[in-house]
């Protein structure tokens, strides 16, 4: 039961005390835990990777739906109360559960990832999922609605205000909302409220063109725009590497005026 004002709680025979520093926001609803499985792509026969299940309220579900979860927490007391609550599910072989840092061990295999993710930790894990190639699968995070309208913008519109995060993420990925979910819905609630952002693979396979194939690249190179983004594209692009490719792109534009795809192009007739 919980106790405290939501820092501690007692499950299956473990007691727990919620971490700050690891960003620990539980999301308890039901309805939402169930709209949120029920977005999720997940193929009939394929694995789910989960990244933070905290006490296992997301697993539950997600486990209902498909053949395997890959379950990667980093907090050890949770990994006490998951081992606890999923014996059945680990024995049997549907729920693999590791323990460790996303943003720095090794990713798992997966046909989809769900997650609800510290807050702190979102811009990092994006970043690391595709300069790591894992481009080609499905995901559904649940992040802070402020970061989820930022992915989301038009960046074809003329008045966008678009960061390097939005066009590396639409470079790769279709980025949408699926819906907002209010901050009474966790425990302990955060500060503001939340989304379930969706992003659907923009690629089959790694090497269609040089975007999917330097993924590395391909990120320094918009970093190098966005160091001066109110600058003109061209005079950015002659100083970082001596020349502008010609891509019908008026010349006159600035960095944060291009779209995501404008952003493609050049960097495809570059490398």
């Amino acid at each position: 039961m919980w106790v405290r004002q939501n820092v501690l709680f007692r499950r299956f025979g473990t007691q727990v005390v919620l971490k700050k520093a690891l960003g620990q926001h539980l999301l308890k609803d039901e309805n939402v835990l169930r709209k949120l499985v029920k977005e999720a792509k997940i193929p009939e026969k394929g694995t789910v990777f989960e990244i933070g299940p905290g006490s296992g309220q997301l697993t539950k579900y997600l486990l209902q739906q498909c053949d395997h979860v890959v379950a990667l927490e980093k907090d050890r007391d949770m990994v006490a109360v998951l081992q606890q609550r999923f014996q059945r599910e680990i024995q049997d072989s549907k729920l693999t559960l590791l323990e460790g840092d996303v943003l720095k061990d090794p990713l798992p295999a997966f046909d989809v990832c769900v997650a609800n993710i510290p807050y702190y930790v979102s811009s990092q894990l994006i970043q690391r999922l595709i300069l790591s190639r894992h481009f080609t699968e499905e995901y559904l995070f649940l992040v802070q609605k402020e970061f989820c309208d930022k992915l989301i913008m038009d960046t074809r519109a003329s008045n966008h205000d678009s960061t390097f995060l939005t066009v590396l993420v639409q470079s790769y990925f279709r980025a949408s909302k699926c819906f907002d979910v209010s901050r009474t819905c966790f425990v302990p609630p955060p500060k503001v409220t939340s989304s379930v952002l969706s992003l659907s693979p923009l690629y089959t396979r790694e090497g269609e063109d040089a975007v999917s194939t330097k993924p590395e690249e391909y990120a320094q190179f918009l970093r190098t725009l966005f160091r001066t983004k109110n600058k003109s594209f061209v005079k950015v692009l002659q100083t970082a590497y001596g020349k502008c490719a010609d891509c019908n792109i008026d010349p006159k534009r600035k960095v944060y005026q291009l779209s995501s795809e404008e952003y493609k192009a050049l960097f495809n007739s570059y490398f």
